[in-house]
């Protein structure tokens, strides 16, 4: 089939049709690494009109995160902005790239252009609104990736302070994420809670004061959602919950389990399928794309116990997993 030249296909990423841009975008994306210097072409050209903006953002959503990450920082940077774009679909598309690569850097370059924003517009202009949203989502997944590399241990670590500092920056965005239809906000207080509840678990529950603070922090969440239009509302019945118990386990709900799902891998030999059904726990098989790695990490979500992760990982360590 045809193949259309680097510069037919940039191109074409501007074009008014809507299927010959599809079309250009998705080559884009299948190109992979190669098409990246493409992109940032695309991106650092302040005459790339809004078509080719939006499709060049698209093309990197379409990626592995491994392989859109390698955009180098100006093209980053160029993401970052367009996140206060006047148009909805493109900052949609630079917020998604930006929760697949969060940083400290992309937060820094956020606030300065939120700054400039700030001045030419004000802050209830769209473009400012735009900007907080993004950065109140890229600091809460700075701070859910703190908390959650925190490791399972008890040593002192700046990871859980840098969790805490990530989730205040961000619920002090409060005024500017919300609307009257959709509530984010206290997602912010929910991350926090989370990490001191993680921190009290990783101490040995030894430190009542940690405990004290996930309850507070919890019901600050409680009282600061709107039932009606909180986009999490599964969060408050979960902090409830948590509160009402002396000695909380998990933030599960009652009765709930965290379903393992293991990737296979050749050069695991069948050893973790055979520790799975020991676990008590529902699990479930897929086919992993690096069959060549051996399994040497567990994985978990929000709102797993640190307590279920250790018994996991402990059982796998203990028939000659190396986690």
């Amino acid at each position: 089939p045809f193949a259309p030249t680097n510069e037919v296909l940039i191109l074409q990423t501007g074009v008014p049709n809507i299927a010959v841009r599809k079309l250009a975008r998705e080559r884009l994306a299948d190109l992979g690494g190669k098409g990246i210097p493409l992109i940032e072409k695309i991106l650092l050209d302040r005459g790339s009109n809004l078509y080719q903006r939006y499709e060049a953002i698209l093309s990197l959503n379409g990626m592995n995160t491994a392989v859109s990450d390698k955009l180098s920082d100006e093209g980053k940077k160029a993401v970052a902005e367009a996140t206060g774009h006047n148009d909805l679909n493109t900052r949609r598309a630079a917020l998604r790239y930006l929760k697949d690569h969060p940083t400290p850097k992309v937060v820094k370059w956020l606030n300065e252009f939120s700054e400039e924003q700030a001045r030419k517009d004000g802050k209830e202009s769209v473009g400012y609104k735009g900007l907080a949203i993004a950065r109140f989502e890229v600091l809460y997944k700075i701070g859910v990736r703190k908390k959650d590399t925190y490791g399972l241990t008890s040593q002192p670590d700046p990871r859980m302070q840098e969790a805490y500092e990530a989730f205040e920056d961000a619920w002090k965005l409060q005024p500017y994420v919300d609307n009257e239809r959709r509530q984010i906000s206290p997602k912010a207080l929910w991350g926090w809670g989370l990490a001191l509840n993680d921190h009290w678990v990783l101490n040995g529950k030894s430190d009542s004061g940690l405990l004290t603070k996930a309850k507070q922090k919890f019901q600050q969440m409680i009282d600061a959602a709107n039932p009606k239009t909180y986009a999490f509302p599964e969060h408050i019945k979960k902090a409830q919950n948590y509160i009402a118990d002396e000695n909380p386990v998990h933030l599960n709900p009652i009765g709930a389990q965290p379903t393992v799902v293991y990737y296979q891998k050749l050069e695991d030999d069948g050893g973790v399928s055979r520790i799975l059904p020991k676990l008590g726990l529902p699990f479930l098989l897929r086919t992993s794309k690096r069959n060549k790695l051996p399994t040497n990490a567990v994985w978990f979500g929000e709102g797993i116990a640190f307590e279920e992760v250790q018994r996991i990982a402990a059982k796998l360590v203990k028939n000659g997993i190396e986690i």
